[in-house]
């Protein structure tokens, strides 16, 4: 009879050999002899220790699988065979072995589910089915829960980036929350601070994101709709609850969602600017939102509100300036007015000649100093 470690290598083997450039249907043959090899390795097993290797062989066996099917469903059907096989082995398994086989697991089915254009509804079923399998594990079943709450929250946090979809992000924010509680009582319960650390920190992250994104989000995005329903002349009391939607979406992002706040801020300074005609609140949330536009990565020149923040910053600018140029040619003309008399004696002075040009200024407008050049001039002259 042929004995466990033998089978072992065997399958081992006719799994390396497994070549992904075969027809479908050689490829399904080849993969059905590979199973039958680590099927008769896991018979021939006779101690707990190397039933525990053969499903651990198996688990890796199906993560290769997996890879090879990327793209396809079927790689998701691979990644959950490849975790029953490592829960069964958990049991006998050393911690190191176990620990090794799980990140390899968590790293396919990363890979797999990245592949595959999933809804929030694949990838919720999914995770169920996951921890749902590993329910004595309870090592396991806290880091895959946590898997399943940051996998959710990255799911969310994906579209809030590509469209300000918050209610698909509360959904991922609430559909979060419930994995990362089942993870920190299965830490408290091993009595692993590290793991009940990161456990407290993910729910943070899930409830810092509900509140300062999503909740931000909708806050701005009903004002959004509120401003765009407007008419030609809104009343005002419409659009001070405008400004008050955008006031609420900035005080909930607290500083931790740039993109919602600088939009919020940018919303805001074009209300002060065309409805309410308050120029230095425009420009103040103009001017901030170009400023936070800064620390976004790519930065975010092409969106429509950065646009109109810079045609309004520039706008007011021009006007300012003309304002100013206006003043200051008001302010010379009434200065001018006021010396007009004066000025035209001067003139009628200098018509009559150099000397009594001097005179003239001398006795009208004499210096502060005693002597001066006019004083001099004066002497040499012999005028008095």
């Amino acid at each position: 009879m042929t004995c466990f470690r033998d089978l072992l290598t065997a399958a081992e083997r006719a799994l390396t050999s497994l070549s992904n450039g075969l027809a479908p249907c050689l490829y399904a043959q080849r993969q059905a002899k590979v199973m039958q090899a680590y099927s008769e390795a896991t018979r021939a097993a006779t101690t707990a220790l190397q039933r525990s290797e053969a499903q651990l062989s198996l688990c890796s066996a199906y993560l290769i699988f997996a890879q090879k099917e990327a793209g396809s469903l079927n790689s998701l059907k691979c990644v959950h065979h490849s975790l029953s096989h490592l829960t069964c082995a958990a049991d006998q398994a050393s911690t190191s072995a176990i620990e090794s086989a799980y990140v390899a697991w968590r790293r396919s089915a990363r890979g797999a589910l990245s592949n595959l254009d999933l809804d929030l509804n694949d990838i919720l079923s999914f995770w169920t089915r996951v921890v749902s399998s590993t329910a004595r594990q309870v090592v396991l079943k806290c880091k895959l829960s946590m898997d399943q709450a940051e996998w959710i929250l990255n799911y969310g946090q994906r579209c809030m980036v590509a469209g300000s979809d918050y209610k698909t992000g509360l959904k991922c924010g609430h559909e979060a929350a419930g994995p990362v509680e089942v993870a920190i009582q299965s830490a408290q319960r091993l009595k692993d601070s590290v793991l009940v650390k990161k456990a407290e920190a993910l729910k943070e992250a899930i409830y810092t994101f509900i509140r300062c994104t999503c909740e931000s989000a909708q806050a701005r995005v009903q004002a959004d709709r509120q401003l765009a329903s407007f008419g030609p002349h809104p009343h005002e009391e419409e659009v001070w609850q405008v400004v008050d939607k955008y006031t609420l979406a900035l005080r909930q992002t607290e500083e931790q969602d740039l993109l919602n706040e600088c939009c919020a801020h940018a919303r805001l300074g074009g209300v002060f600017d065309r409805h309410l005609k308050m120029r230095n609140k425009a420009v103040l949330n103009c001017k901030r939102a170009v400023q936070l536009a800064h620390h976004i990565k790519p930065h975010p020149t092409g969106h429509e509100w950065y646009m109109d923040c810079q045609r309004i910053l520039a706008r007011i600018q021009r006007e300012q300036a003309a304002e100013e140029q206006a003043k200051q040619d008001e302010d010379q003309a009434e200065i001018l007015k006021e010396l007009e008399p004066q000025l035209k004696k001067i003139k009628a002075a200098k018509a009559k000649g150099a000397r009594d040009f001097l005179v003239h200024i001398k006795q009208s407008h004499p210096p502060k100093l005693r002597v001066t050049w006019l004083s001099q001039l004066m002497i040499i002259s012999g005028r008095p």
